[in-house]
């Protein structure tokens, strides 16, 4: 007998509810990381070798391109398949992704020794004044904690694909806590900018066996041994999987070409104040997305179901990730010159510290909003228009980015960014109109609150010399409270058509 849709709906909410209230443990550990680590870092280490490191980082990040965006192409199969109940299909795409991953990981491996080795010896021969021998040191253990984190990448997707959500956000934030507090500990030390990479790397190698242990014990559907190889099982994942690389590829393009761009046309000084101030909105983009990526899980599994199901939990997660993004905005809008005044004792200022903030602000709005819209579409095997869409924004980025920053600096590549972020919205959000499953009371209620939310913030200014930390922390929670009940307001009025 088949469930009434409000049972559906609410042991779904419970399964996102546990899920994302578990991720939000992740938060804790990246405050750890922000405000003690990072800030340590950015207080004891020379500006240029700190703005060597970060675009270190960024480079290696580009590694997990290799892996084709398969582990998300399987655990959205492992999903949709036990949502089915095909246990041996699911079993089928683990061990197809397990095959798969193992080779790139080879790849990336020999791509990390080669690639650091050839900017070591350029460094080498550039002279003492060139950072390219630490830039290599950087890259090299960057890239095999990287190595490591694609060789967890299956058992993360079985687990997640069995909606085991809230064990992955737990064995993550520990890993990250650890991380955090041996990096530090090397810091002081005297490892400098290598503590982090370092801590990373002894890390992961404990949390990758951390994982297998874990697969073993919640994915009982997975055989211990590897099942034969399956091309078409393959090419769905496979399928799934280039496509939604592209658009990682292209997104991973859009939101790292900042540091690329500052760093070719401004000053490492420049760099690194950039990367401190960005810090805290990554942070809140981190904490808006972890309710989509909770929500994934079922959403997939909700895939086979009827499309009333599917309306229903997409206007629930929809409402509460818009509401998680316009809070950013607000807080970030208000609040980031002031935190960033009190956190760093007056250094990494910037010109125009208040319009920054704004304009950091709505970015995390519109990429919460369309990164939520991305996923739901994935979830629905819908991908061509969120492909599209990720790549217009990464080259329309990089266009203006590289135009505007000539003659506003970091204010010019942030509005590249707000203008590029309006391509998925439209995109993204026209498709899920014409298939109905955005209605009309919905999308007007939605484009009246964030206009809501981005306008808040324009006019007042505050900062570190005009509220103190007690005020300032009275001030932020005072303007969250505010815009909780506005929001409910808002929402409870306009009673929006759940189909």
């Amino acid at each position: 007998m088949r469930k009434p849709l409000d049972t559906i709906i609410a042991q779904a909410k419970g399964n996102i509810a546990r899920a994302f209230s578990t991720s939000l443990l992740g938060i804790f550990s990246g405050l750890f990381t922000s405000l003690v680590l990072l800030r340590a870092i950015v207080l004891e280490v020379d500006v240029s070798d700190f703005s060597t490191y970060a675009i270190a980082l960024q480079l290696t990040a580009y590694l997990s391109v290799l892996q084709m965006g398969l582990d998300f192409a399987a655990s959205r199969e492992i999903a949709a398949r036990l949502g089915a109940e095909d246990e041996a299909g699911a079993n089928q795409a683990f061990w197809e992704l397990n095959r798969f991953n193992r080779r790139m990981t080879a790849l990336a491996a020999g791509a990390v020794v080669l690639g650091a080795s050839v900017l070591w010896f350029w460094g080498h021969f550039a002279g003492a004044e060139s950072n390219k021998q630490m830039m290599a040191e950087v890259l090299f253990l960057s890239g095999l904690a990287q190595v490591l984190q694609s060789l967890a990448r299956p058992y993360v997707a079985a687990l997640v694909g069995s909606r085991r959500q809230p064990m992955v956000n737990v064995i993550q934030t520990a890993n990250s806590l650890i991380t955090a507090a041996l990096a530090y500990g090397l810091l002081k030390l005297g490892m400098g900018v290598f503590c982090l990479p370092i801590s990373a790397l002894l890390i992961w190698g404990i949390t990758l066996g951390v994982f297998q242990r874990a697969a073993a014990r919640h994915a009982p559907w997975r055989s211990s041994t590897a099942c034969a190889p399956d091309k078409e099982a393959f090419k769905r994942i496979f399928k799934f999987g280039s496509l939604s690389t592209l658009g990682g590829v292209a997104w991973t393009v859009e939101s790292t070409s900042d540091i690329f761009i500052l760093g070719l046309a401004t000053s490492p000084a420049v760099v690194a104040a950039y990367v401190v101030w960005w810090r805290m909105p990554q942070m809140l983009f981190d904490l808006c997305t972890r309710l989509a990526y909770s929500a994934f899980p079922d959403m997939a599994h909700r895939n086979s179901k009827g499309e009333e199901e599917i309306r229903g939990l997409f206007s629930k997660v929809a409402w509460a990730s818009l509401f998680l993004g316009t809070l950013a905005c607000v807080g970030l809008g208000l609040w980031l010159p002031t935190f960033m005044g009190h956190w760093l004792g007056g250094k990494h200022r910037l010109d125009n510290e208040h319009y920054i903030a704004v304009m950091m602000g709505v970015l995390i709005l519109f990429r919460v909003v369309s990164n939520f819209m991305s996923l739901f579409s994935f979830s629905q095997n819908s991908m061509s228009r969120s492909v599209i869409s990720s790549i217009a924004q990464a080259v329309v980025k990089v266009g203006l980015g590289v135009v505007l920053v000539q003659r506003f600096g970091l204010a010019g590549v942030l509005a590249a960014s707000i203008l590029a972020s309006l391509i998925p919205l439209y995109l993204i959000g026209s498709e899920l109109r014409k298939k109905g499953i955005l209605n009309y009371r919905d999308t007007t209620n939605f484009l009246f609150i964030g206009l809501f939310a981005v306008l808040i913030p324009i006019l007042p200014r505050f900062n570190a010399e005009t509220f103190g930390i007690a005020a300032f922390a009275g001030g932020s929670l005072l303007t969250a409270m505010l815009w909780a009940a506005a929001f409910y307001l808002i929402k409870t009025i306009s009673k929006p058509r759940i189909a």
